[in-house]
């Protein structure tokens, strides 16, 4: 080989080298598939191999406004960074699901719809910014995203659970601690940080990792959405409203660290599987307003030693054994019934208990509060033992002989209550 002939060699090899760190370095329209609709473009596959993937904004002279492929599946969810299209009208479905690397994303301003699971398993993703111009967000669509602990739905949106799915846009997105709603928002509303409709009569979504322990539902909320406490980590205890009515299904779904609930007596239906998986759940206590019992309502609650029921028997969905109302796989709680009411003795409605663990009780007797004025000149009309404090938190008996004795000086506040 002579010299010329060498140097032609080398140099083709140069060439090609270069050429082929340029491919692997940058995204080109070629390492994409697309289909063609009127004048747009649809990516359906990505073809390459670097870890910073760069969409097109044109493909053969065709706007690209869609992408119908997901990373997860095909050893490619390992990106760490994406580029979309600046004209790109929607996310499809589980287009970043799995994506545990990717570190940040930009959704383009034009985007007016998010698909279901489209970030679900970006667990580095720090900071997910929704334009306002999107109108509907998929179901799950930041599950498990550990990363991103606060979110801003814009004033554009209308639908948050998009899919086919019952549970909503931020079911079990780990590490959100706060959902905050534009003002103009006509559909949704922000309350110190949990998700209801604009009405307020829906709690929709408690952010799973909202680092308080107590929360005080609201008064005027009726509902709460499917799935609206699931894998809550935090939350100890629950203060139910007295207006509401109904407990969806698996509305608690595996809140781990729920100790003990007191379901008011408005609660109509406590829907199926409500407080299943509720490891550390102990105590219930069931309001008088119950007549129905839904399946798997406190299955796998390992932990759970006593219900008690305030009122008469309630029914049960049909074909539910009591290993689907309470797990058989743990010991079986007490239940403990007011004597009196009714249904507790007739077999047919007690199919889904162990008689052996069925007992009565009496339910401590409740306080009416009925002032928290300078009671001087108040006239109190009352049956039942009358106590006062000066904390909310020490009471002490007043005689009834003479209810107003130990009244305070003029202009100072004491509370009083009535024990019935």
């Amino acid at each position: 080989m002579n010299i010329n002939r060498l140097f032609a060699y080398l140099t083709a090899v140069v060439l090609y080298w270069m050429v082929l760190t340029s491919s692997q370095a940058e995204t080109t329209p070629s390492d994409f598939e697309y289909r063609i609709e009127a004048d747009e473009a649809i990516i359906t596959n990505y073809l390459g191999t670097d870890l910073d993937v760069v969409f097109p904004n044109e493909i053969n002279g065709k706007t690209v406004t869609g992408i119908d492929y997901y990373f997860w599946g095909n050893d490619k969810n390992n990106i760490t960074s994406c580029q979309l299209p600046e004209n790109l009208k929607y996310i499809g479905n589980d287009l970043f699901d799995s994506c545990t690397n990717l570190t940040a994303i930009q959704i383009p301003p034009g985007v007016e719809s998010i698909g279901v699971r489209a970030f679900s398993g970006c667990e580095k993703l720090t900071e997910l910014q929704i334009p306002n111009g999107v109108k509907s967000i998929g179901s799950g669509f930041i599950t498990k995203c550990t990363g991103i602990k606060t979110i801003n739905i814009p004033a554009s949106v209308e639908d948050i659970n998009s899919g086919s799915y019952q549970f909503g846009a931020f079911f079990w997105a780990e590490g959100l601690e706060e959902i905050t709603v534009d003002e103009e928002n006509p559909f949704f509303r922000s309350i110190d940080g949990v998700l209801f409709n604009k009405e307020g009569t829906t709690l929709l979504q408690y952010p799973c990792s909202r680092p308080e322990a107590e929360y005080f539902i609201p008064e005027g909320v009726t509902e709460f959405a499917y799935y609206s406490f699931v894998r809550t980590v935090f939350l100890e205890t629950v203060r139910f409203p007295s207006s509401l009515k109904v407990i969806r299904d698996s509305a608690f779904y595996a809140a781990r660290s729920l100790i003990s609930i007191d379901i008011p007596d408005t609660v109509q239906t406590v829907g199926d599987g409500a407080f299943l998986g509720c490891s550390n759940l102990k105590q219930v206590t069931i309001g008088t307003g119950v007549s129905l019992l839904q399946g798997y309502a406190f299955s796998s609650c390992r932990s759970l030693e006593s219900v008690y029921f305030k009122g008469n028997c309630p029914e049960v969905a049909s074909d539910i054994s009591s290993s689907e109302i309470f797990s058989s796989f743990f010991p079986y709680p007490n239940v403990y019934y007011v004597e009196g009411t009714e249904g507790w003795d007739d077999p047919v409605k007690l199919d889904w208990l162990d008689p052996e663990k069925l007992f009565t009780w009496t339910p401590e007797a409740p306080y009416l509060f009925v002032s928290r004025k300078d009671p001087a000149g108040m006239k109190l009309v009352f049956s039942g033992e009358l106590q006062s404090s000066d904390d909310l938190e020490n009471w002490t008996t007043v005689p009834a002989e003479s209810p107003y004795q130990d009244a305070p000086a003029q202009g100072s506040q004491k509370f009083f209550r009535v024990k019935k």
